[in-house]
Protein backbone atom coordinates (compact mmCIF):
# COMPACT_ATOMS: atom_id res chain seq x y z
CA UNK A 1 0.00 0.00 0.00
CA UNK A 2 1.46 3.33 -1.05
CA UNK A 3 1.80 6.72 1.08
CA UNK A 4 -1.76 8.34 1.18
CA UNK A 5 -1.80 12.22 -0.73
CA UNK A 6 -2.23 15.17 1.73
CA UNK A 7 -5.80 15.06 0.17
CA UNK A 8 -6.23 11.67 0.96
CA UNK A 9 -5.48 12.35 4.51
CA UNK A 10 -7.55 15.10 5.21
CA UNK A 11 -10.50 13.60 3.65
CA UNK A 12 -9.36 10.60 5.95
CA UNK A 13 -9.34 12.78 8.87
CA UNK A 14 -12.66 14.65 8.11
CA UNK A 15 -14.47 11.40 7.83
CA UNK A 16 -13.23 9.99 11.01
CA UNK A 17 -14.02 13.07 12.92
CA UNK A 18 -17.46 13.32 11.27
CA UNK A 19 -17.67 9.61 12.53
CA UNK A 20 -16.83 9.89 15.69
CA UNK A 21 -19.15 12.56 16.21
CA UNK A 22 -22.11 10.73 15.11
CA UNK A 23 -21.08 7.62 17.24
CA UNK A 24 -20.98 10.41 20.58
CA UNK A 25 -24.32 11.93 19.60
CA UNK A 26 -25.64 8.36 19.70
CA UNK A 27 -23.79 7.00 22.71
CA UNK A 28 -25.36 10.44 24.38
CA UNK A 29 -28.69 9.62 23.12
CA UNK A 30 -28.50 6.24 24.90
CA UNK A 31 -27.36 7.51 27.71
CA UNK A 32 -29.66 10.31 28.21
CA UNK A 33 -32.55 7.71 27.46
CA UNK A 34 -31.72 5.04 30.22
CA UNK A 35 -31.44 8.18 32.65
CA UNK A 36 -28.27 7.81 33.89
CA UNK A 37 -28.17 11.72 34.88
CA UNK A 38 -31.09 11.43 36.26
CA UNK A 39 -31.66 11.04 40.36
CA UNK A 40 -35.01 8.93 39.49
CA UNK A 41 -35.26 5.71 36.89
CA UNK A 42 -37.72 6.73 34.18
CA UNK A 43 -40.56 4.12 34.99
CA UNK A 44 -39.89 3.19 30.84
CA UNK A 45 -36.99 1.10 31.76
CA UNK A 46 -36.94 -2.92 31.88
CA UNK A 47 -34.96 -4.76 34.54
CA UNK A 48 -32.01 -5.14 32.01
CA UNK A 49 -32.12 -1.43 31.30
CA UNK A 50 -32.04 -0.60 34.80
CA UNK A 51 -29.10 -2.60 35.44
CA UNK A 52 -27.27 -1.20 32.54
CA UNK A 53 -28.11 2.51 34.24
CA UNK A 54 -26.95 1.36 37.45
CA UNK A 55 -23.44 0.07 36.10
CA UNK A 56 -23.29 3.21 33.46
CA UNK A 57 -24.15 5.91 36.93
CA UNK A 58 -21.29 3.98 38.93
CA UNK A 59 -18.60 4.33 35.95
CA UNK A 60 -19.97 8.19 35.49
CA UNK A 61 -18.72 8.33 39.04
CA UNK A 62 -15.53 7.48 38.77
CA UNK A 63 -14.97 9.06 35.58
CA UNK A 64 -16.41 12.50 36.98
CA UNK A 65 -19.46 13.16 35.05
CA UNK A 66 -21.78 11.90 32.50
CA UNK A 67 -20.09 13.70 29.55
CA UNK A 68 -17.08 11.89 29.91
CA UNK A 69 -19.10 8.80 30.09
CA UNK A 70 -20.39 9.78 26.95
CA UNK A 71 -16.96 10.21 25.64
CA UNK A 72 -15.88 7.08 26.71
CA UNK A 73 -18.52 4.78 24.91
CA UNK A 74 -17.98 6.77 22.01
CA UNK A 75 -14.24 5.79 22.11
CA UNK A 76 -14.83 2.52 23.22
CA UNK A 77 -17.82 1.75 20.85
CA UNK A 78 -15.23 3.40 17.67
CA UNK A 79 -12.45 1.10 18.62
CA UNK A 80 -14.16 -2.23 18.54
CA UNK A 81 -15.79 -1.43 15.24
CA UNK A 82 -12.55 -0.34 13.61
CA UNK A 83 -10.88 -3.53 14.63
CA UNK A 84 -13.58 -5.69 13.94
CA UNK A 85 -13.34 -3.67 9.82
CA UNK A 86 -10.07 -4.53 10.43
CA UNK A 87 -10.43 -8.23 11.37
CA UNK A 88 -12.67 -8.57 8.38
CA UNK A 89 -10.47 -6.77 5.87
CA UNK A 90 -7.77 -8.68 6.59
CA UNK A 91 -9.58 -12.50 6.45
CA UNK A 92 -9.11 -12.74 10.06
CA UNK A 93 -12.87 -12.11 11.44
CA UNK A 94 -13.99 -15.79 12.48
CA UNK A 95 -17.50 -16.65 13.17
CA UNK A 96 -17.32 -17.91 16.92
CA UNK A 97 -19.71 -20.88 15.94
CA UNK A 98 -18.28 -21.90 12.41
CA UNK A 99 -14.56 -20.95 13.16
CA UNK A 100 -14.44 -19.11 9.81
CA UNK A 101 -13.84 -15.90 8.56
CA UNK A 102 -16.44 -14.03 7.38
CA UNK A 103 -16.99 -10.39 5.65
CA UNK A 104 -18.39 -7.66 6.58
CA UNK A 105 -21.81 -8.41 3.47
CA UNK A 106 -21.66 -12.05 5.34
CA UNK A 107 -22.01 -10.29 8.77
CA UNK A 108 -24.82 -7.81 7.29
CA UNK A 109 -26.52 -10.78 5.79
CA UNK A 110 -26.30 -13.00 9.19
CA UNK A 111 -27.64 -10.08 10.78
CA UNK A 112 -30.27 -10.02 9.03
CA UNK A 113 -31.03 -13.12 9.12
CA UNK A 114 -31.32 -13.41 13.41
CA UNK A 115 -32.99 -9.88 13.39
CA UNK A 116 -30.62 -8.51 15.01
CA UNK A 117 -30.72 -4.72 13.69
CA UNK A 118 -27.16 -4.13 14.73
CA UNK A 119 -24.67 -5.75 12.41
CA UNK A 120 -21.85 -4.19 14.23
CA UNK A 121 -22.64 -6.32 17.80
CA UNK A 122 -22.11 -9.25 15.97
CA UNK A 123 -18.96 -7.94 14.08
CA UNK A 124 -17.68 -6.95 17.65
CA UNK A 125 -19.05 -10.11 19.21
CA UNK A 126 -16.93 -12.01 16.89
CA UNK A 127 -13.44 -9.80 17.24
CA UNK A 128 -13.85 -9.88 20.84
CA UNK A 129 -14.04 -13.35 20.62
CA UNK A 130 -10.86 -13.67 19.31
Amino acid sequence: MGVLSSAQRKLLSDVVSEARDVLESACAQRITALGVAQERVPDSLNDEDRSLRRALRARARQLGSVDALVGEAAYEHWHRMLFARYLADNHLLVDDQTSQPVSIAEIAEYAAEVREADMWAIATKFASAM
